[in-house]
């Protein structure tokens, strides 16, 4: 063996050695589980080149390999998990799997992953089909089996897809791409739905034909579950951003290796053994000739790097390059045919294709515009080597949308690698800048019609000899010119101006560069008659001159009504004054009217307040006297003798409160109060109260109360009126049967209850004629039943009125001789605190015996001036026990409660030298009585009346006539109330109601 051979089996010999060292060494130091590091549960399903399982048993594939290098730096430990692909999604949001790689976004996965924010890689789905299936369209697929990956995107887009186009077609759902190759290989699918990664890389290998049924475009991620791992998918974010950014990074090594190697062959266990042995023997051939590589690689990385440089130019370059060769294709003219041959990566950024769809047959053709087909062909035919060609057409982008694009194409000699007939050409997109100009366009053209069809004169004129440059027809309408005999002739020239000095006016302010609006000056028009216009003029540049922008507007019929208004002015400011004087006085007349009629109320109040005091003044002797008759025991013949006094004296008491009710409401000085009460035990309070009177003509007196809630708030006292005055007249017109009382629901909302209140009789009912006006003033049913009944007419009106103040209605309902239901309705605010109970004297006699057993000796004052009044009161006093001072006036109440620390005061409001609301609030002033219970005992009834009394500090009001009944009530819940506390201020008492 020679010298050199010996040398070269020893160089192979150490290579060989080498090579079987070097993969001892790697397969010892194969990472293991490293302790503390976090293990990251990976799903694997095979779909080569991204995520596949390698002849080694290992995941292999483009995810494969750039999740192993971000474990790597990130100390993270990668377990892989087997699965189909729909498995694996159903583990990956059950939380089984950390990280799933090769997911496509989709807005319904997005619900259910995360997703990092720097894709992987993108991809498209297309239709492969068996080599003797030939699919052009859709319409091909139409009763074909299409092998789909289960769960997949894929599945529900094509059946989406297929039913748009009334196609129906056989789906054959399959766990992996692989299978899915496998089954149309076999002949169980005649066609399949793949990526842009795969089929690339296995197609060919199962012998398919490519379709051009190209859909659903998408990026591609690594996805976790939603909400559990995004720290995960940060840090990939981070390490694909950096990668992104460096062209020799592993991304592009690992990108251009799943586009190019192909799928490595699986090889069994048994074959490693001869494998190392090739490896061995190749290693021998890379031996010699590594002196020959080595400077061959000198060259190529020079080389890289230029192309390097050249791919990153072309990557930002706003310039797409391409290169066509004129055989196969569409054709173009002479007979040429042009096709794509190669085409530079921006075409993807630029315009949504990527290269391969550029390369694709008859692609460039079918992108043209119908209407730029023409242009966008002309000249290829005939282009000539070294002739450059320029066209600029409108071509549709990945979207579907038109670009403007500028084409430069120049024919290159064939020679240097290059094929005869190749076209290098670049394109740009010009959609902006068409876009732009067609806007400007648009605004000009606007511009142009608004200035034509303006109703205002508009004209343009150079600043520095004042010679009109352009006018409008409005411009030339108005003076009479025409457009030509204007243009080139300033308004000097043309004698415009009757005022020269207005004219070098205006001009002076625009030359400044100050803006002239609405000046009214006079101009002449060709035929010599003078008009009035408005003008304006505004300093503008134009073609990098100073200009004057011109408007006019006549203004001369404005200027004739001007005039015509001003000789009207006078005679209208005549008229004005005069109608003025007219208006004054007839204002004058009104308020005139306004006070009498005012004046007019208040003295009807004042007399219907005096006449109030007036007659209950003797009527309180007169009911007072019979009441201590009555104690000192009379005869039967007397006791009917009084019975009737006092029947008499309380139905003229009834008909002056029926008054006194009927004037407050018509003067809107009735006000409802709102405080809290039990609305469903009213008509129990009213039944009481007229159970001696039923009970007299032999009624069943009925009460029939819904419960409702103890929460609501109104005025107790007007309710019980109304319900009152309908039972007083059902026992006045039953002669015999029944009345029933009762309370119901009506509606209610959030903040309130409508209540209903009804008095059912079987009395002799009223007919339909007379029910329309039972409810006004005055009126009954008849003249007869005024004879035989008696009573004013007023209590239903009232009741009326009354339910209106409460927010409801009143009215009935009867049958001539079997009875009537008559109702009113109020509304009940909600919310108010459950009026309080308190323990009180039941029955009058109970009363007047309870403040003797409780209260005797007590001292208590009495101020009434009235001598008679007096008397009675001190009389009935005197019958509890009391102790009782008594006073003539204020002023004596005053002193007698300075000196004497009184429990109870009983005053007079009307009273000589000092009246009883001066003496209660200085008496509330002196020590020792700021908490004594005063009450006023008073013959005015008023509502106002019982406030003044209160403002003044008067615990409660009494009205006179008083009833003895009342009177003891008060004076025990009065002294009750003193008894157990003492409050800075008493609150007022409850007020009885003198019925």
């Amino acid at each position: 063996m020679s010298p050199s051979r010996r040398r070269i089996a020893a160089a192979a010999a150490i290579a060989g050695l080498a090579a079987v060292l070097a993969l001892a060494l790697a397969w010892w130091q194969q990472p293991g589980p490293t302790a503390g590091a976090r293990v990251v549960t990976v799903g694997l399903y095979e779909n080569a080149p991204k995520v596949y399982t390698g002849a080694d048993g290992q995941p292999a594939g483009l995810f494969v390999e750039l999740l192993g290098a971000i474990a790597r730096a990130e100390g993270w430990q990668l377990r892989y998990v087997p699965c189909e692909w729909s498995q694996c999604l159903d583990r990956l949001a059950a939380g089984e799997l950390a990280l799933m790689p090769d997911v496509a976004y989709t807005e319904e996965r997005s619900r259910r992953f995360d997703f990092h924010a720097v894709s992987v890689a993108s991809s498209w789905s297309q239709i492969y089909s068996r080599a003797d299936v030939p699919v052009q369209s859709l319409a091909d697929l139409a009763g074909k089996r299409l092998a789909v990956l289960r769960g997949g995107v894929q599945e529900a887009y094509v059946a989406r897809m297929m039913a748009e186009a009334g196609l129906h077609y056989e789906s054959v759902p399959v766990g992996s791409l692989a299978e899915a190759y496998e089954v149309v290989a076999r002949g169980d699918a005649d066609a399949m739905v793949t990526n842009s990664f795969s089929a690339a890389r296995r197609a060919a290998d199962y012998r398919l034909r490519e379709t051009p049924l190209l859909f659903q475009a998408s990026n591609l991620y690594f996805a976790s579950a939603k909400g559990r791992h995004a720290e995960l998918l940060a840090r990939i974010d981070a390490h694909l951003g950096a990668w992104r950014q460096n062209p020799d990074s592993i991304y592009f090594d690992a990108l251009r290796r799943a586009l190019s190697a192909p799928q490595p062959a699986t090889v069994p266990a048994g074959a490693r053994w001869l494998l190392l042995g090739l490896v061995a023997a190749m290693l021998l051939l890379a031996a010699h000739s590594a002196l020959l590589r080595w400077r061959v690689a000198q060259r190529t990385a020079a080389l890289a790097r230029a192309t390097q440089r050249l791919d990153s130019l072309l990557a930002a370059s706003p310039v797409m390059l391409y290169l066509l060769r004129r055989t196969g294709g569409e054709r173009g003219e002479h007979g040429s045919t042009i096709e794509v041959e190669w085409v530079s990566d921006n075409i993807e950024r630029l315009f949504g294709d990527t290269p391969a769809q550029a390369r694709a047959p008859g692609w460039w053709a079918t992108r043209l515009h119908p209407d730029d087909r023409a242009l966008a062909l002309a000249g290829l035919g005939g282009l000539q080597a070294g002739q450059r060609l320029t066209r600029e057409y409108r071509i549709a982008d990945a979207q579907g949308q038109w670009r403007y694009v500028r084409d430069e194409l120049r024919l290159l000699p064939g020679s240097n690698g290059v094929a005869p007939g190749s076209i290098v050409g670049t394109r740009s997109d010009l959609t902006d800048s068409w876009a732009q100009a067609a806007q400007a366009r648009e605004r000009e053209q606007r511009f142009v019609a608004m200035l034509q069809n303006s109703p205002v004169g508009i004209a343009l004129a150079r600043a520095s000899d004042r010679h009109l440059v352009d006018i409008n027809d409005a411009w030339a309408r108005l003076l009479g010119w025409t457009r030509d005999e204007m243009l080139g002739r300033s308004s000097a020239e043309l004698g415009l101006w009757v005022d020269p000095a207005a004219r070098e006016a205006v001009w002076r302010l625009v030359s400044a560069g100050q803006a002239v609006h609405q000046r009214e000056i006079a101009w002449r028009t060709r035929s010599g008659a003078v008009i009035d216009v408005a003008l304006s003029a505004d300093p503008i540049e134009f073609g990098g001159q100073a200009h004057v922008l011109v408007s006019v507007s006549d203004i001369s019929a404005q200027k004739r009504a001007q005039r015509a208004l001003e000789g009207q002015h006078a005679e209208l400011e005549h008229l004005v004054a005069q109608r003025t004087a007219e208006l004054t006085a007839a204002n004058r007349a009104l308020a005139t009217a306004r006070d009498q009629a005012e004046a007019a109320t208040q003295t009807k109040s004042a007399f219907l307040a005096n006449m109030s005091h007036e007659i209950r003044t003797p009527m309180n002797a007169i009911l007072g006297t019979v009441h201590l008759m009555r104690r000192a025991g009379v005869t039967p013949r007397q006791g009917g003798q009084l019975d009737t006094i006092l029947a008499s004296a309380q139905h003229l008491l009834d008909i002056i409160d029926d008054i006194l009710d009927l004037s407050k409401i018509e003067a809107g000085k009735l006000d409802m109060e709102q405080a809290p009460l039990l609305a469903d035990q009213l008509p129990a309070r009213v039944a009481a109260m007229l159970a001696d009177r039923a009970a007299e003509k032999g009624l069943a007196l009925i009460v029939d109360a819904e419960p409702l809630p103890d929460t609501l708030q109104g005025d107790a006292t007007r309710l019980t009126q109304a319900l009152l005055n309908y039972a007083t007249n059902a026992i006045k017109f039953t002669e015999r049967g029944s009345v029933t009382l009762r309370v119901r629901r009506e509606h209610e909302d959030a903040d309130s209850l409508c209540v209903r209140f009804e008095v059912a009789d079987t009395g002799i009912g009223v007919a339909p004629e007379a029910a329309a006006r039972l409810f006004e003033s005055f009126e009954q049913a008849d003249s007869s039943t005024t004879r035989k009944y008696g009573g004013t007419g007023l209590g239903l009106a009232i009741t009326r009125r009354l339910a209106r103040l409460a927010g409801g209605e009143a009215g009935l309902h009867s049958v001539p001789g079997q009875g009537s239901t008559f109702w009113f309705t109020a509304r009940l605010k909600k919310g108010a605190a459950r009026p309080p109970r308190r323990a009180e004297p039941g029955a009058p006699e109970s009363a007047e015996r309870r403040l003797a057993e409780d209260f005797a000796g007590r001292r208590i004052l009495l101020a009434e001036d009235e001598p008679v009044n007096r008397l009675v009161a001190l009389e009935m006093l005197q019958h509890t026990g009391l102790a009782v001072d008594t006073a003539e006036d204020g002023a004596q109440a005053i002193q007698l409660a300075a000196d004497t620390p009184y429990a109870l005061i009983l005053m007079d409001v009307q009273m000589p030298a000092v009246d009883g609301l001066e003496a209660t609030r200085r008496i509330r002033a002196l020590p020792g009585h700021a908490a004594t219970p005063i009450i006023a005992m008073t013959a005015n009834a008023f509502a106002e009346d019982r406030q003044r009394c209160l403002a003044a500090g008067m615990s409660d009001f009494l009205t006179k006539p008083v009833r003895p009944e009342a009177l003891y009530a008060l004076l025990w819940r009065g002294l009750a109330t003193r008894a157990d506390s003492a409050p800075a201020r008493p609150a007022p008492l409850a007020e009885l109601r003198q019925d």
